[in-house]
């Protein structure tokens, strides 16, 4: 067919179209639909007969601007941020591990040379560092404290600024692969020439193994973080350089696409680099703190991770078998509620014994009494006010307790009354979700000051209460968030200990499923070895959850001087530079980053 022909016979129709695009109130979805599938007929013909005419290029921009009409206002899945973070980004990872590697190589080679420079040349460290930098670290050193560096500044404040100056760094190192990668090569050669000197500098003072534990807290993540900005960075400069069968146009939006979300899939990281860098690297010192909490919260942590396991095992057990119908329901009920009070006694003892650790441990370090510290001088001071340590953890958990016990019996009664598993399920999640877990929220992050009050400003049970609310009224959401993040730090990192626990209790389940053959009658039978490891892991779990508890207690003390300074203006940041410094040791005026 001639051209004239062609364009003569669909000219109509394109008119139509042409119509249809340009009406402003609204196009029919189907007759779109009908009408694009038509046009990309027609341009398939046109390319293959007159592929370099008018009409060609005529019916080219009509489907293309149909095509973004149609999909830019396409509906993403409601899963699709979970399906990023749970398979697409894994996979991307997957895809570039040899450009990971390229990136990783460099890192380390550009370290090494930091590293070698920084012991041959002592002015080295100083061109990298700045003078300035150096001497005031040198002047920290000979004031016993050499990681003064990080406790200059107020944390929420530190925390923002080192935060967007990682974002910064990684950000500089992704889209200098647009350079044909030489940008991010060169932007992972300084910081990683900068990291050797830097880390050399404190193996000449003889201060090696104290600044790599102190400095490798955030370190770990940050550096991981810039490897992989740079993983992303090379992989965009690939897609320039090497573009293979796609044109090179092509191939940089692809590749820039991979790169734009590997880089995104560093947020996490980088938030959580920065709220360690802010809040627990200026803690240097943490050994008396240690010590304590495994000296005298140690074995009832231990005792609370075997017996309270057996206990909540029994409670089960007793629960699963007991109804209203049965004969000696009343008296598996009184055995019920005895071991399940049992239970929170022991818990409580064990969580007072981490809080008043910590908080007592605190005091000593506001009135400078570390010069001298030893265990026993601080269990003194524990034993004098043990019942006030209680009474402040039945405080901050009561709340939770009285909100969410009534659900709670609320499920029992129903699952007794005979309604099914999954509607006493769908009600108490309901419940929970609804009811209990906002008024938790907002009553945890006030009652966070509680302990902090009690023990430092030596203040009475309800005054305390009345004075945390009058600390957070105008600053709640702040302090909802400073919850939120220590809470979420102290989750991974619980959740981290809970693997084995986990690994056990899976064995266990496939081994009472009747069809794995490990189990003909449903009933478990492991051996000692399994049991062994089985409470091992539990207790280990447990212990690891209530020690963290003593990390929380000292973000949430840090957020009560906070408070106290915006909220009183009396002068207490300067409170906040003790924490985690020896007796001997004063804050330089001046701040200044470092990794």
């Amino acid at each position: 067919m001639r051209e004239a022909a062609f364009v003569k016979q669909n000219k109509e129709k394109w008119a139509l179209f042409e119509a249809l695009l340009a009406h402003k109130g609204g196009t029919n979805p189907d007759q779109l639909a009908d009408l694009f599938v038509k046009i990309t007929d027609d341009l398939s013909f046109a390319r293959t007969f007159y592929p370099n005419s008018k009409t060609t290029k005529y019916l080219n921009t009509i489907a293309a601007t149909t095509h973004q009409q149609i999909y830019r206002n396409k509906k993403e899945s409601r899963t699709r941020i979970i399906t990023f973070w749970k398979t697409e980004l894994p996979t991307l990872f997957r895809q570039s591990h040899s450009t990971l590697l390229l990136s990783f190589c460099i890192f380390m080679l550009s370290l090494g040379i930091g590293a070698l420079s920084a012991a041959n040349d002592e002015t080295f460290v100083r061109l990298m560092l700045g003078d300035r930098y150096v001497n005031m670290t040198i002047e920290n050193i000979k004031k016993g404290d050499p990681m003064a560096v990080y406790k200059q500044q107020n944390e929420v404040d530190m925390f923002f600024q080192i935060t967007i100056n990682n974002i910064r760094v990684s950000f500089l190192a992704f889209i200098g692969g647009v350079l044909f990668s030489f940008g991010t090569v060169a932007m992972l050669f300084y910081n990683g020439v900068m990291i050797g000197a830097f880390q050399y500098f404190f193996v000449t003072k003889g201060l090696f193994i104290q600044s790599f534990l102190v400095i490798w807290i955030h370190g770990t993540l940050e550096i991981s973080a810039v490897v992989i900005a740079g993983c992303a960075g090379l992989t965009i400069g690939n897609s320039i350089l090497f573009p293979g069968t796609y044109s090179r146009g092509i191939s940089f939006v692809r590749g820039a696409k991979q790169g734009m979300k590997i880089a995104v899939g560093l947020m996490p990281v980088f938030i959580m680099a920065g709220f360690l860098e802010s809040f627990i690297t200026r803690w240097g010192n943490w050994k008396n703190l240690i010590q304590s909490l495994l000296y005298i919260a140690g074995p009832l942590i231990l005792i609370f991770g075997v017996a309270g396991g057996s206990l909540l095992n029994e409670i089960v057990t007793s629960l699963e078998r007991t109804s209203f119908q049965s004969p000696d329901f009343l008296e598996n009920i009184l055995l019920i509620t005895f071991e399940g009070l049992l239970l929170i006694v022991a818990y409580f003892l064990t969580g007072a014994s981490v809080l008043a650790v910590s908080n007592e441990y605190i005091l000593m370090v506001e009135n400078k009494e570390l010069e001298h510290f030893s265990v026993s001088i601080l269990w003194g001071k524990i034993s004098s006010r043990l019942v006030s340590h209680i009474v402040n953890f039945i405080v901050i958990n009561g709340f939770g307790i009285v909100i969410f016990l009534p659900i709670v019996i609320l499920g029992f009664l129903a699952s007794m009354s005979g309604l099914g598993v999954t509607e006493v399920v769908i009600v108490l999640y309901a419940l929970m979700i609804f009811v209990g877990l906002p008024v938790a929220v907002y009553f945890g992050t006030v009652i966070s000051l509680f302990p902090a009050i009690r023990v430092l400003e030596n203040g009475r049970l309800i005054a305390s209460i009345k004075r945390s609310f009058h600390l957070m009224k105008g600053h709640f959401w702040v302090s909802l968030g400073y919850y939120i993040v220590t809470g979420f730090i102290q989750g991974i990192v619980g959740g981290l200990f809970l693997i084995p626990f986990y690994v056990f209790y899976i064995i266990a389940v496939i081994t009472m499923i009747p069809e794995s053959g490990l189990s003909p009658d449903g009933k478990p039978h492991f051996g000692l070895a399994f049991q062994i490891g089985f409470t091992v892991s539990g207790v280990i779990a447990v212990g690891a959850g209530l020690l963290l508890n003593s990390m929380t207690v000292t973000a949430h003390t840090l957020q009560y001087f906070n408070l106290v300074e915006r909220k009183e203006g009396v002068g207490m940041m300067t409170k906040l530079d003790l924490l985690g410094k020896s007796d001997d040791s004063v804050a330089d005026d001046e701040h200044i980053e470092g990794y």
